[in-house]
């Protein structure tokens, strides 16, 4: 697996939301993308799973030139978007929204449903319940279990952690680490909570107000003044 973005350009109207935007991800690897709300992040994403066009600049995944190319086609090539705010169809039960998730596919893979029911075992208790009856939390894992059931290659995550209680970001967090680890699956994070993107990842990119500011391993973003002082809060 390999991806790569080059002087990425995005506007909307006048204004750039993206300028000249470079980062990649390499085969198994967990990184992080962070910054305040506002600075892109869900516009980059956005950009790769083909929901918006980019003005210019290159996406390269696999070797091949996806910017601009329709969505449904990226998640055929291997590239699943588990967007902010879960999106989960609320009126569809637990199981028939993991079924979306697998519609490129020709043939439904068994154990890719056994092993996000595995992985997410409260998914498997609710399978017949409606999911607009979760609780966040549990929205949460089924956009992630629902992204797995297409079987990508490269995984992107938008802000997972967004209105979770500590103690279940942490227990996905740990969940994210499994995926990973189990299924070979190159992830790209997008997240406000630095903290633990940084502590999950291997490594990070900083974007502010659409432009790469910061890069690097992750424990070096961790200990960098900058950071601390801009994103990571007292005592990091």
């Amino acid at each position: 697996m390999n991806f790569e973005i080059k002087d990425l350009f995005v506007a909307y109207g006048g204004i750039h939301a993206l300028t000249s935007v470079s980062l990649e991800v390499r085969e198994g690897e967990i990184v992080c993308l962070i910054g305040a709300n506002g600075a892109g992040k869900s516009t980059l994403l956005r950009s790769i799973s083909g929901l918006i066009k980019p003005k210019k600049g290159s996406i390269v995944f696999n070797n091949t030139e996806i910017a601009g190319v329709a969505p449904h086609k990226i998640v055929a090539l291997g590239i699943s978007h588990s967007p902010e705010g879960r999106r989960v169809f609320a009126t569809l039960t637990v199981g028939e929204n993991l079924l979306m998730g697998s519609y490129v596919l020709k043939k439904k893979n068994k154990a890719t449903f056994d092993f996000v029911l595995e992985t997410f075992p409260i998914l498997k208790e609710r399978l017949r319940q409606y999911a607009g009856t979760l609780s966040g939390g549990e929205q949460q894992m089924l956009a992630i279990g629902r992204s797995l059931m297409a079987e990508p290659k490269l995984l992107l995550l938008d802000e997972p952690s967004l209105g979770l209680a500590p103690i279940i970001t942490k227990e996905l967090f740990s969940l994210i680490k499994k995926i990973n680890e189990a299924r070979k699956i190159s992830i790209l994070i997008v997240e406000q909570n630095a903290k633990a993107a940084l502590k999950l990842s291997k490594r990070g990119y900083v974007l502010d107000v659409g432009k790469i500011t910061f890069s690097g391993d992750s424990k070096t973003l961790q200990n960098s003044p900058e950071l601390k002082e801009s994103y990571l809060g007292k005592g990091a």
